[in-house]
């Protein structure tokens, strides 16, 4: 699981609701990557480092073989990388509100993964938004 990137718009699913609650990654510090603020169903916020979020929620991971987020080949003037497709709608309708124009787009015949893909131009600001690595702008 180490090699799976956690990023901001991720649903987290409780292992104990009698802990805490379903949640979502809604900021990664990026100064001190490995603490995320998380936002439960309930609206209560908390900072939790990467090991703390494995111990009480089942991440959500479609597949073993698939590195998330990995970027992917897009047609000219565009860049877009795979991610599970839960998480691809919770970045558009809840951290992004739609604020930036992306298509989410089938990943092969997987019905679990899917590419997001936006314009040049939004690239840098997708990145910055999901805490993504500086790296890929």
């Amino acid at each position: 699981m180490n090699a799976n990137l956690m990023i901001v718009g991720q649903p987290l699913f409780t292992q104990d609701g009698r802990r805490i609650g379903n949640a979502l990654i809604v900021k990664n510090d990026v100064e001190h990557s490995s603490n995320y603020k998380i936002t439960t169903d309930f609206g209560n916020d908390v900072m939790m480092s990467e090991s703390d979020i494995n111990s009480v929620f089942y991440v959500s991971r479609t597949s073993d073989e698939l590195v998330y987020p990995r970027l992917v080949d897009s047609p000219p003037g565009s860049k877009g990388f795979v991610i599970a497709y839960s998480t691809a709608t919770s970045i558009n309708e809840r951290i992004l509100k739609k604020e930036i124009d992306l298509e989410i787009l089938p990943w092969k015949d997987s019905l679990d993964n899917a590419v997001v893909q936006v314009k040049l131009v939004d690239w840098p600001t997708l990145i910055t938004r999901l805490g993504l690595p500086k790296n890929w702008i």
